[in-house]
Protein backbone atom coordinates (compact mmCIF):
# COMPACT_ATOMS: atom_id res chain seq x y z
CA UNK A 1 0.00 0.00 0.00
CA UNK A 2 1.54 3.34 -0.86
CA UNK A 3 -0.19 6.50 -1.12
CA UNK A 4 -0.53 10.41 -1.42
CA UNK A 5 -2.08 12.22 1.50
CA UNK A 6 -3.24 15.73 0.81
CA UNK A 7 -4.72 18.12 3.77
CA UNK A 8 -5.15 21.68 4.57
CA UNK A 9 -6.11 23.89 7.28
CA UNK A 10 -6.54 26.95 9.38
CA UNK A 11 -5.42 27.75 12.99
CA UNK A 12 -6.33 30.25 15.12
CA UNK A 13 -3.81 30.56 18.71
CA UNK A 14 -5.28 33.01 21.04
CA UNK A 15 -3.51 33.54 24.45
CA UNK A 16 -4.53 34.13 27.66
CA UNK A 17 -2.02 34.22 30.90
CA UNK A 18 -2.53 34.41 34.45
CA UNK A 19 -0.36 34.39 37.34
CA UNK A 20 -1.36 33.16 40.88
CA UNK A 21 0.02 34.84 43.74
CA UNK A 22 -0.07 33.46 47.08
CA UNK A 23 1.43 34.60 50.40
CA UNK A 24 2.61 32.18 53.20
CA UNK A 25 3.42 32.91 56.64
CA UNK A 26 5.06 30.26 58.80
CA UNK A 27 3.56 28.18 56.32
CA UNK A 28 0.11 28.31 56.07
CA UNK A 29 -1.38 30.53 53.42
CA UNK A 30 -2.53 33.93 54.32
CA UNK A 31 -3.94 35.07 50.93
CA UNK A 32 -4.23 33.95 47.06
CA UNK A 33 -4.83 36.22 44.07
CA UNK A 34 -5.45 35.74 40.14
CA UNK A 35 -3.71 38.06 38.43
CA UNK A 36 -4.66 38.75 34.84
CA UNK A 37 -1.68 39.57 32.84
CA UNK A 38 -0.97 41.09 29.52
CA UNK A 39 -1.12 38.79 26.75
CA UNK A 40 0.33 38.44 23.49
CA UNK A 41 -1.98 39.38 19.91
CA UNK A 42 -3.10 35.98 18.77
CA UNK A 43 -2.20 33.60 15.78
CA UNK A 44 -3.65 32.87 12.48
CA UNK A 45 -1.85 30.31 10.44
CA UNK A 46 -3.01 28.49 7.51
CA UNK A 47 -1.38 25.35 6.64
CA UNK A 48 -1.16 22.68 3.61
CA UNK A 49 0.66 19.25 3.93
CA UNK A 50 1.54 16.75 1.47
CA UNK A 51 2.76 13.10 2.25
CA UNK A 52 3.94 9.61 1.08
CA UNK A 53 2.71 6.91 3.26
CA UNK A 54 3.42 3.28 2.81
CA UNK A 55 2.69 -0.16 5.22
CA UNK A 56 3.34 -3.07 4.05
CA UNK A 57 2.83 -4.62 7.31
CA UNK A 58 1.06 -7.79 9.16
CA UNK A 59 -0.77 -6.94 11.92
CA UNK A 60 -1.17 -9.65 14.63
CA UNK A 61 -3.70 -9.18 17.97
CA UNK A 62 -2.55 -5.63 18.88
CA UNK A 63 0.46 -4.59 16.77
CA UNK A 64 2.32 -5.22 13.92
CA UNK A 65 4.52 -8.38 13.49
CA UNK A 66 6.37 -8.16 10.47
CA UNK A 67 7.10 -5.66 7.39
CA UNK A 68 7.35 -1.99 7.07
CA UNK A 69 6.03 1.37 7.32
CA UNK A 70 6.72 4.82 6.24
CA UNK A 71 5.52 8.17 6.02
CA UNK A 72 7.70 11.51 4.55
CA UNK A 73 5.12 14.75 5.20
CA UNK A 74 5.79 18.11 4.43
CA UNK A 75 3.62 20.95 6.18
CA UNK A 76 4.15 24.45 5.00
CA UNK A 77 2.93 26.90 7.40
CA UNK A 78 1.95 30.67 6.81
CA UNK A 79 0.11 33.52 8.17
CA UNK A 80 1.12 35.45 11.24
CA UNK A 81 3.89 32.64 11.41
CA UNK A 82 5.94 31.19 8.18
CA UNK A 83 7.78 27.88 8.83
CA UNK A 84 8.10 24.30 7.51
CA UNK A 85 7.04 21.37 9.42
CA UNK A 86 8.84 18.14 8.07
CA UNK A 87 8.12 14.69 9.44
CA UNK A 88 9.58 11.23 8.43
CA UNK A 89 9.06 8.04 10.30
CA UNK A 90 9.82 4.66 9.66
CA UNK A 91 9.30 1.26 11.62
CA UNK A 92 10.56 -2.23 10.21
CA UNK A 93 9.30 -5.42 11.65
CA UNK A 94 11.24 -8.67 11.28
CA UNK A 95 9.60 -11.80 12.86
CA UNK A 96 10.96 -15.07 13.79
CA UNK A 97 8.49 -16.83 15.30
CA UNK A 98 7.36 -16.24 18.49
CA UNK A 99 9.55 -12.81 18.32
CA UNK A 100 8.95 -9.76 16.73
CA UNK A 101 12.61 -7.49 16.68
CA UNK A 102 10.97 -3.97 15.69
CA UNK A 103 12.88 -0.86 14.97
CA UNK A 104 11.09 2.85 14.75
CA UNK A 105 13.56 6.17 13.05
CA UNK A 106 11.19 9.22 13.76
CA UNK A 107 12.23 12.93 13.10
CA UNK A 108 10.09 15.98 13.29
CA UNK A 109 11.12 19.51 12.61
CA UNK A 110 10.27 22.80 11.87
CA UNK A 111 12.64 24.69 9.57
CA UNK A 112 13.46 28.38 8.49
CA UNK A 113 12.21 31.68 9.50
CA UNK A 114 9.68 31.45 12.24
CA UNK A 115 10.37 27.88 13.33
CA UNK A 116 12.23 28.96 16.46
CA UNK A 117 9.22 31.93 17.21
CA UNK A 118 8.49 31.36 21.27
CA UNK A 119 5.06 31.66 19.79
CA UNK A 120 5.00 28.24 19.08
CA UNK A 121 4.89 25.15 21.76
CA UNK A 122 8.49 23.42 21.77
CA UNK A 123 8.51 20.47 20.30
CA UNK A 124 9.02 17.57 23.33
CA UNK A 125 11.22 14.45 23.15
CA UNK A 126 9.90 13.46 26.39
CA UNK A 127 6.69 12.18 25.64
CA UNK A 128 6.16 8.14 26.85
CA UNK A 129 4.90 7.34 22.54
CA UNK A 130 8.56 8.33 21.98
CA UNK A 131 11.18 8.11 24.81
CA UNK A 132 10.27 6.35 27.70
CA UNK A 133 11.49 7.79 31.30
CA UNK A 134 12.10 11.62 30.54
CA UNK A 135 8.41 12.68 30.67
CA UNK A 136 8.18 16.38 32.27
CA UNK A 137 6.93 14.78 35.51
CA UNK A 138 9.96 11.87 35.44
CA UNK A 139 12.64 14.25 36.32
CA UNK A 140 12.73 15.70 39.56
CA UNK A 141 14.59 19.06 40.99
CA UNK A 142 17.52 17.13 42.36
CA UNK A 143 18.67 15.77 38.80
CA UNK A 144 18.72 19.51 38.14
CA UNK A 145 21.73 20.81 37.42
CA UNK A 146 22.28 23.71 39.95
CA UNK A 147 22.18 27.37 37.90
CA UNK A 148 22.44 30.74 39.58
CA UNK A 149 18.88 31.89 38.81
CA UNK A 150 17.26 28.59 40.24
CA UNK A 151 14.86 28.24 37.61
CA UNK A 152 16.67 26.45 34.79
CA UNK A 153 17.45 22.77 34.79
CA UNK A 154 19.38 21.76 31.34
CA UNK A 155 19.00 18.09 31.96
CA UNK A 156 15.05 19.46 31.17
CA UNK A 157 15.67 22.02 28.65
CA UNK A 158 17.76 19.59 26.50
CA UNK A 159 14.45 17.05 25.51
CA UNK A 160 12.51 20.70 23.63
CA UNK A 161 13.44 22.42 20.83
CA UNK A 162 12.16 22.94 17.31
CA UNK A 163 13.45 19.63 16.45
CA UNK A 164 13.52 15.96 17.75
CA UNK A 165 15.17 12.67 16.50
CA UNK A 166 14.27 8.99 18.07
CA UNK A 167 16.11 5.40 17.28
CA UNK A 168 13.83 2.93 19.41
CA UNK A 169 13.89 -0.69 19.32
CA UNK A 170 11.81 -3.34 21.17
CA UNK A 171 11.31 -6.97 20.89
CA UNK A 172 7.58 -8.62 21.58
CA UNK A 173 6.61 -12.42 22.10
CA UNK A 174 4.27 -14.30 23.06
CA UNK A 175 3.25 -14.07 27.14
CA UNK A 176 3.70 -17.65 27.45
CA UNK A 177 7.50 -16.83 26.24
CA UNK A 178 8.82 -13.59 27.78
CA UNK A 179 11.98 -11.95 26.51
CA UNK A 180 13.58 -9.61 28.11
CA UNK A 181 15.68 -6.73 26.87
Amino acid sequence: NRRFELAAGYTHLSYDVEADEAIVVGGSVIRENEIDLPARSPLNLVQSSLAFVGDFSFTGFTSPIRGRRYRLEAEPTFGDLRYLTVLADFRQYFFWNPVTLAFRGVHLGRYFKDSESDRLSSLFLGYHTLVRGYGAGDISLSECTHSEDGLECPEFDRLVGSRIAVFNTAVTGRPERPIWV
